[in-house]
């Protein structure tokens, strides 16, 4: 009897045609189903030789796969695992292999049409060796520096806006007028001017200090009046 293989896909054209592709090979075709939680059932109920699996599944088609075959090859590491992708996600990829690359391959689907080799993926992972197209493997590499050029470019860009605005707050001195200092404020400063400031009599004999206002008048005059060094 050939090697037993649990096959796991939601598409069902898929499923079936790799179902006949192996069975017509030989091989024993132990379970076929079509989500996460059925893949993990059927290898606890009884590990076979291989899994195949494709990269997204129910409930969430997103990395269903990969986290399917990092927990398989935990659980019982003899089993080999051949992960099946419709396009190369350079991401999904390298978790796959983060882990160990022990029994486990990666192929793009439309690998499939060609029995051989499927059959070599399933040779190779069986024999606790892993496997992956030599064109998978440019693909990954130009999406991945692709991808990293692109966050060091944005980076770069972020990087040159924060110098600007550090610039223009150097180059920008902070301007205040009296009407811009709070009520508060201008009344504690128009107190410290009374105390300071000489007063002067009226003809009535009234004492007349200074205002608030004035005084921060005169303050901001003198402050943009430039000052002269000896």
């Amino acid at each position: 009897m050939g090697l037993s293989v649990v096959v796991a896909e939601d598409a069902f054209i898929v499923r079936e045609g790799v179902r006949m592709l192996l069975e017509g090979a030989g091989y024993d075709l132990q379970a076929a189903v079509e989500s996460f939680d059925e893949l993990l059932d059927a290898v606890e109920a009884g590990p076979p030789d291989v899994v195949i699996t494709d990269i997204r599944m129910p409930p969430t088609r997103t990395d269903e796969g990969v986290r399917a075959a990092r927990e398989i090859k935990d659980r019982h590491p003899g089993v080999g695992v051949v992960v099946l992708s419709q396009y190369v996600e350079p991401a999904y990829a390298l978790t796959l292999f983060e882990g160990g690359a022990e029994g486990i391959a990666y192929l793009l689907k439309e690998r499939l049409g060609d029995l051989e080799h499927l059959e070599h993926a399933i040779n190779e992972v069986r024999a606790g060796r892993s496997v992956i197209d030599p064109s998978d493997v440019s693909r990954i590499v130009n999406e991945k520096c692709s991808e990293r050029l692109q966050k060091a470019r944005a980076t770069q860009r972020s990087l040159r806006a924060s110098f600007s605005r550090s610039a223009q707050l150097r180059n920008t001195s902070t301007r205040y007028s009296p009407s811009s200092i709070s009520s508060p404020r201008r009344r504690r400063i128009g107190g410290f001017a009374r105390c300071l400031c000489s007063w002067q009599k009226t003809r009535s004999d009234r004492v007349v200090f200074p205002t608030s206002q004035s005084v921060l008048s005169i303050l901001w005059r003198r402050r943009s009046t430039p000052t002269m060094k000896e």
